[in-house]
């Protein structure tokens, strides 16, 4: 159980130590390979299956944040918090021959013309952050697993594959319309996260010990388990789902919210800490935990329940932790002037969080209406001080938001005098300015309530007021350069501002660090981090249908890293005398992009899977759909085609053409898929086999 006083840490301060010899290498980081597939060759061991994409802007996340410009006010909160320790349809409506069916055509043109999604330079800001810390770590950790076996149910497989063929025909089908494509990837990312959580529900074994992992689904979680875990917080960020506002008015997510929510279904350790401070007796702040589960809360968005904890504490029972006078420590329950004093410090709290914007299901941090908030807050943190400390606190401006209260020596008074002259119980007025601190948005504040790096992360997501911390800075500057600095997308803003929470939390200051021998945490920071070529690779080495989704998801949507060549040459410019002369070699190695290395890794497993079939809630199944037909259907949707020819060439020179029925099936998808080059081979196969006719 966590301690009524201080949140749990991680502990998980652990070395991370690279294998001196890889057990298992990557289809695209090996030269030599054995496999007992026999349908796809392994010439393709030649490619590589990592790029390297530093962002041209070193400092990606400077003060872009700052909300204050022209807010003096703001100036006077500084964070002193005690014991700081840091600075459409459905798939059984689709046909076993619709399901195969990827719009080739569009496919074609989008490979010529790059991947339809976002913007350009939103793309590129997207899918190219700033080098990640954890990058070489997480390369040598997913590169060491071999690809899985397909061992998820049919179901999941083939309602997987549906949903992925619907994104081509309804995203870049014959119209190839950006914004049809955007209104594709508003829904479909949130049906693939509902399919996969409804898998790992169902099939989950539920097990006691899983509840003592402070990160991810639990010790003994199935790969299929943590690729859920990871790929649906990763298609929430990037695409989350629309919701109607209190004015009826659909609108996405912010990712304060999405990040919320995300906790609150996959990341609560101690989920019935609430309701058992609420039905407490005598008193919810009779409680050990009451401040604890009250910051806990508030970090994790429950303003109302905050705000009807602090309505109902029953301070004349509480827990009275303070050497006051007229009572000794330990004693319960207030009365007289300290219970009235007491009720008024909460009645102004109370009055001050209803109006968080939060409360009215506002989670748009960067809005006029947070930056009003916390000026309240900041105003309220002044009224608590004067009303508490009376004419003997610091004036304000002087840095003490606390301070006198807190390290003893500061001002006229001791911190004895001070104790003894305040005119609310000491342990009161800390902890209220504790939650005024997490209100404001200090992040020494946010940082210390949180019980490990994950949680911490997502808090200074939420709540972390970087225009205060920034605001030095952007005077230092012009105003109008500062302002430039500020603008960009919600999508931009937020993820720069992920990026910046996780490296505050993980600081060396803090108690948090990753556990960089642990699988999962490493794929979770490099997911807080923008690495979603090395978050691929994790999905990669635990399931192939979840992380192809993904890979295909992230390509449309801009948020992937493109293959690029390895030669820095423009070797078309060059005669073959020229390249003798430098002694390049006219043939630089060839690449797989992160999508196309993970469609190959999912296709190859699949030529091991016999038949498909869909379950129906009554009668018989319907026509099975073998592996290797889901697999030509995937390799014809990599984005070179180059690529997708030569290894559905490669499968088909070891594909046992066994009956009929076999080679119509084979030659009709192979014209769906845009191979007619492979189509007429197998044509003339069967005319030329007259016993099969």
């Amino acid at each position: 159980m966590r301690s009524s006083t201080t949140p749990q840490r991680s502990g998980l301060i652990k070395e991370y130590q690279a294998s001196p010899q890889r057990t298992f290498q990557a289809p695209n980081e090996s030269d030599e390979e054995e496999d007992s597939a026999v349908y796809i060759d392994e010439d393709d061991q030649q490619y590589n299956d990592n790029q390297n994409y530093i962002d041209e802007d070193a400092d990606g996340m400077t003060d872009e944040d700052a909300q204050y410009d022209d807010d003096e006010a703001m100036d006077d909160y500084q964070s002193e918090n005690p014991g700081a320790r840091t600075n459409g349809q459905r798939y059984d409506q689709r046909s076993s021959s619709d399901l195969l069916l990827s719009t080739p055509g569009a496919l074609r043109r989008s490979r010529e013309g790059g991947i339809i999604g976002l913007n350009d330079s939103i793309s590129q800001s997207l899918s190219r952050p700033k080098a990640s810390v954890f990058g070489s770590i997480a390369k040598d950790l997913y590169t060491r697993i071999p690809p899985p076996d397909v061992t998820e149910a049919d179901d999941l497989v083939l309602n997987t594959e549906a949903i992925i063929t619907r994104l081509y025909d309804q995203g870049i089908g014959a119209s190839e319309d950006e914004d049809t494509l955007q209104e594709a990837l508003m829904t479909i990312p949130g049906e693939l996260t509902n399919l996969w959580e409804d898998y790992d529900r169902n099939t989950r074994v539920y097990d006691s010990e899983d509840y003592t992992t402070a990160i991810g689904p639990g010790p003994k979680a199935t790969d299929f388990q943590k690729a859920n875990y990871l790929a649906g917080l990763a298609l929430q960020i990037h695409h989350p789902q629309w919701e109607s506002d209190s004015f009826g008015r659909n609108r996405a997510k912010p990712l304060p919210q999405v990040m919320l929510e995300w906790l609150d279904d996959h990341h609560n350790v101690f989920p019935s800490y609430l309701e058992e401070v609420q039905h407490h007796r005598p008193s919810p702040s009779n409680s050990r935990l009451f401040w604890s589960t009250l910051f806990d809360s508030l970090i994790r968005g429950k303003i109302v329940a905050v705000v009807n904890l602090l309505k109902g504490a029953g301070w004349r029972h509480a827990r009275n932790d303070s050497d006051v006078p007229g009572g000794q420590h330990g004693d319960v329950g207030f009365s007289g002037v300290a219970l009235q004093n007491v009720e008024e410090v909460a009645r102004a709290a109370v009055e001050v969080l209803g109006q968080c914007p939060a409360a009215h299901g506002d989670w748009n941090i960067r809005g006029s209406d947070w930056t009003l908030f916390r000026l309240r807050v900041s105003q309220a943190l002044e009224n608590l001080k004067s009303f508490a400390e009376g004419r003997n606190r610091e004036p304000p401006g002087s840095n003490a938001y606390g301070r006198s209260s807190l390290t003893g020596g500061s001002g006229t008074y001791s911190k004895t005098a001070q104790k003894a002259e305040s005119k609310v119980p000491w342990h009161i007025y800390q902890n209220m300015v504790t939650l005024y601190s997490l209100a404001m948005g200090d992040a020494t504040a946010i940082v210390e309530v949180c019980g490990d790096w994950v949680e911490a992360a997502a808090g200074l997501l939420v709540w972390w007021d970087e225009g205060k911390d920034d605001r030095r800075l952007a005077f230092s500057r012009s105003r109008d350069a500062y302002r430039a600095s500020s603008r960009g997308s919600d999508m931009e803003y937020y993820l720069r501002k992920l990026r910046r929470s996780f490296e505050t939390a993980t600081d060396k200051t803090t108690d948090f660090a990753v556990n960089t021998a642990d699988e999962l945490e490493v794929s979770l920071a490099s997911l807080f981090e923008g690495d979603n070529e090395a978050m691929v690779g994790f999905l990669r080495s635990w399931s192939g249908p979840v992380s192809s989704a993904v890979a295909e998801v992230a390509s449309l949507g801009g948020w992937l890293p493109q293959a690029e060549p390895q030669s820095l040459i423009n070797m078309g410019s060059l005669d073959q005398e020229d390249l003798d002369l430098l002694g390049v070699n006219s043939s630089p190695p060839k690449t797989d992009g992160v999508k196309d290395l993970t469609l190959i890794t999912y296709a190859k497993s699949l030529t091991h899977r016999g038949h498909l079939r869909k379950s129906t809630p009554s009668g018989p199944s319907q026509a099975s759909t073998e592996g290797w037909e889901l697999a030509i259907a995937i390799l014809g949707r990599l984005d070179s085609t180059t690529r997708s020819e030569e290894i559905v060439g490669n499968f088909l020179q070891g594909f046992p053409l066994t009956s009929t029925a076999v080679v119509d099936k084979l030659w009709r998808l192979l014209n769906e898929s845009g191979m007619s080059h492979h189509a007429e081979s197998v044509a003339e196969v069967r005319v030329f086999s007259p016993c099969w006719m």
